[in-house]
């Protein structure tokens, strides 16, 4: 999901730098009046992106918890909730743009020329947010192909049409900087067609059955739980960035150069990892939604080591080539040394930003989205702004931007902390077992116990199970575990004891492969009596692992696939077993 979300970003670059580019044959005055339209545009982006990581990560919970109905409610719902803030940011913006403009600056032919502008871009309000909240469900239940489609196609769109009806061409008269916004209005208008199209036919995510206000009022508030704190985040970030600017100019024109451009090389450099977060809130949430929660550890446990080893990658390159890096972006002696300096610290921080896009998307993905906000508030005012302002005075300039790389690490550790757990959500092993046993320590408790000595050449094929431990545990037993969780143990007279789904257990007690455990059989545990085979014991150690696969990875993993063909017969014990596992993850959370 991350390529095509990454193109996507890409896409939405595009679109900007073509319309600046556009925009600035008209002259300096008419770059000058979009300029004053960035903040506005930049607010109301952040509220449809809150709005679409909410509605996102809402429906691809109730589709992995199995409730569809739950997931078209919820995205008609919010396709409603984005109309009516559609309704209110236009119907504002459009009574109050004279005020607004006037408020930060504008004024004369400069004000008319920034209302020219955004007159259009408020009445198309509606086809930038809405969208993006059909985009949201639709990356929710796992096509991120359609959204980067269509959000290609809006670009090349764009692109054709401001020549056209910013300089005018055959009939069509020329419109100058308002036509760079009908430009983009059309586009984005395209853009809702499109996917509202393919929502109405291949998907069943809208539909009006059942409809009722007390309904929509509920799915409001579920996807208001994520987008609001998710648009407090994104807003978090400009203002403490507009906060560092004030300090950067003190080191003059520069060092605010170097800055500007120093910025825009973070955001080319970190949109990999930006596109990774933004696929790890639907996968999270879907997995999560479906109670898989080893996937859920897994998924976050491989794209947390991506986004640090992107940083380092990253910054062991421009630590490199910062000097002609710089030289790229200025024939100025000094505002290539002071961007030299930038490229060899703020890049140090690279990896922690990314690990904390990574733990913010998680926390909105499992309904934790204050933690989200959180963690952004503390990176970006509480540690980045005292940081930065504390280094500016004792090292100056260097010291400014050190700070920036000591917040970003900081709060990424901060946000791991508080990810434990998702990353291990039954513990990394049982309480007091001490050190996992190595693979020739296992073999030499088999050959050295009583009654498993004919198991000795076998302890590769018990730990070759995914995520599969072996620790020495209480009475001299060999325990078999993942994580904290008890697959079962082998105790050293020879019996080998395991807890099962009553469904399951019981059948095995019919063929004989098992007892009813004399000490625990109201608790779904089981014992079997080895007796000098291996076979049947290699089996139940399968069989044990297996059962957790399906609870915790579910019946679709490529692991949990190989071991139904290696530990079932026959489709009914197939059926059996994934029926069973469902009741068994409730004994494995409890």
């Amino acid at each position: 999901m991350t390529v095509p979300m990454l193109v996507g970003m890409v896409a939405m670059i595009l679109v900007n730098l073509i319309d600046t580019y556009w925009v600035s044959q008209l002259g300096t005055d008419a770059l000058a009046a979009m300029t004053f339209a960035f903040p506005v545009e930049a607010v109301v982006i952040n509220v449809a992106l809150g709005l679409m990581i909410g509605t996102s990560v809402a429906v691809a919970r109730a589709i992995g918890s199995g409730h569809e109905e739950d997931a078209q409610r919820l995205t008609t719902d919010a396709t409603l909730l984005a109309g009516g803030v559609v309704l209110l940011i236009s119907g504002l913006g459009l009574l109050f743009q004279d005020t607004l403009f006037r408020w930060m600056g504008a004024e004369g032919p400069l004000l008319e020329n920034v209302k020219r502008y955004m007159t259009p871009w408020f009445v198309g309000v509606a086809f930038l947010i809405v969208p993006m909240i059909a985009n949201g469900a639709l990356r929710a239940i796992g096509d991120a192909r359609t959204p980067m489609r269509v959000m290609l196609g809006a670009a090349g769109l764009n692109a054709l049409l401001d020549p056209v009806l910013i300089f005018g061409l055959g009939p069509v008269p020329s419109l100058g900087l308002q036509g760079a916004a009908i430009a983009t209005v059309i586009a984005r208008f395209v853009t809702m067609v499109v996917v509202f199209i393919v929502l109405l036919r291949h998907t069943s995510l809208l539909g009006l059955s059942g409809f009722s206000i007390r309904r929509m009022w509920a799915s409001w508030l579920t996807v208001a739980r994520v987008a609001v704190p998710a648009s407090v985040t994104n807003a978090i970030g400009p203002f403490a960035v507009g906060l560092l600017t004030v300090m950067v100019a003190a080191h003059g024109a520069d060092a605010l150069a170097a800055w500007g451009i120093g910025a825009r090389v973070d955001a080319l450099l970190m949109l990999v990892p930006g596109a990774l977060a933004g696929a790890v809130s639907p996968f999270v949430g879907q997995n999560a939604g479906a109670r898989l929660r080893a996937r859920v550890a897994e998924g976050l446990r491989t794209s947390l080591i991506f986004a640090a080893a992107w940083g380092v990658v990253a910054t062991v390159l421009l630590l490199v080539s910062a000097p002609w890096v710089a030289a790229i972006f200025s024939d100025d002696e000094s505002v290539r040394e002071a961007l030299a300096t930038y490229l060899r610290i703020v890049p140090l921080g690279y990896a922690g930003i990314g690990l904390v896009s990574i733990c913010s998307s998680a926390f909105n993905a499992v309904d934790r989205a204050t933690l989200s906000t959180w963690l952004s508030v503390l990176r970006s005012l509480v540690f980045a702004v005292p940081l930065a302002w504390l280094g500016d005075q004792w090292l100056g300039m260097p010291g400014l931007l050190g700070g920036v790389v000591v917040a970003s690490l900081l709060a990424a550790g901060l946000g791991v902390i508080w990810l434990r757990g998702l990353l291990y959500p039954y513990g990394t092993q049982p309480a007091g077992a001490g050190r996992a046993l190595s693979e020739a320590q296992v073999v030499a408790w088999l050959e050295g116990t009583p009654g498993w000595r004919h198991l000795g050449g076998s302890a590769s094929a018990i730990l070759e199970h995914d995520n599969l431990s072996a620790y020495r545990t209480a009475g001299g037993r060999l325990g078999l575990y993942v994580g904290a969780i008890e697959l079962l143990h082998l105790e050293p007279g020879g019996m080998l004891d395991l807890p099962l789904p009553v469904e399951v257990g019981e059948n095995l007690v019919r063929f004989g492969s098992l007892t009813r455990h004399p000490d625990h059989d109201q608790n779904g545990w089981y014992r079997h009596a080895a007796e000098g085979e291996s076979d049947t014991t290699l089996w139940l150690v399968g069989l044990s692992h297996l059962m957790y696969a399906l609870s915790q990875r579910g019946a679709d993993d490529p692991i949990t696939q190989s071991e139904l063909e290696a530990y079932t017969y026959t489709p009914q014990c197939v059926t059996a077993m994934r029926a069973a596992s469902a009741r068994w993850e409730e004994r494995i959370a409890s």
